[in-house]
């Protein structure tokens, strides 16, 4: 191990990367120098939020879905490549169309994973958010065969909490970073998901869904959408609530 740290510090430390190596400690002295401020909105940033200072970071409420398009590896094999735009551009269109039609916001998209957030402040706008999910899993599994030669393998995870939100001004991008317990809870979730229990809830959410959401009632009987289990998180056992409804 000793030998590979060796090796390491002498590429970095050959004159061509001292450039490099001076660039990244100054700038790590600037952010670790600074005393950087926390405010709170009730909004979810874009890039051009003039809050945005070099030293402050944007807090807020919302409900993550976390949206894990597993298959990307086998479509990126396949020697249509056409194909492969074809589903990513249709799937992309598809759940932004429908993020945003219910008050979401896709903010990241990243070789086939998508994050959303939706506003927390009302729970209706909570329902909004598990509404536009089964819309969303009614179009992913209804898509035009022909966009794919392959069906769409997905998971859908979604909690609420708090996220903190910096910028990155240091980079030529200027990139929104998301931190959050709650942005990895629902990548959490979304990877226990599975066909036909493709969407998964964290037990916070499930308390506060309404009626609508959370059973439907055919011939005077009420039948709860969710099916109950237990996943290990940050080391404890937690609930988590798998769909029923499309099976």
């Amino acid at each position: 191990m000793r030998g590979i740290f060796l090796v390491c510090k002498f590429v970095w430390d050959n004159s061509a990367k001292m450039t490099l190596k001076q660039d990244i400690f100054k700038t790590l002295k600037i952010i670790t120098d600074q005393d950087f401020f926390i405010e709170k909105i009730n909004y979810i940033p874009y890039h051009d939020d003039l809050k945005f200072q070099t030293n402050t970071g944007l807090e807020f409420e919302a409900i993550t879905v976390y949206i894990d398009l597993r298959n990307t590896p086998e479509l990126f094999n396949s020697p249509d490549k056409s194909a492969i735009l074809k589903t990513h551009l249709s799937y992309f269109h598809t759940i932004s169309k429908i993020a945003s039609a219910m008050g979401g916001d896709v903010r990241n998209f990243n070789n086939g994973n998508l994050v959303i957030f939706f506003k927390n402040d009302t729970l209706k706008k909570l329902n909004n958010a598990i509404e536009a999910t089964f819309i969303m899993l009614y179009m992913l599994k209804n898509m035009k065969q022909n966009t794919s030669p392959y069906p769409l393998n997905f998971g859908i995870g979604i909690d609420m909490g708090t996220i903190l939100c910096v910028k990155s001004h240091y980079s030529h991008e200027k990139e929104l970073i998301w931190l959050g317990n709650t942005i990895q809870k629902a990548v959490a979730i979304s990877n226990l998901c599975t066909s036909p229990h493709y969407i998964g809830i964290s037990d916070t959410i499930y308390e506060l869904l309404r009626n609508e959401t959370k059973f439907s009632i055919k011939n005077g009987v009420k039948t709860d959408f969710w099916k109950e289990s237990f996943f290990s998180f940050n080391t404890k056992d937690e609930k988590v609530y798998y769909i029923n409804k499309h099976e």
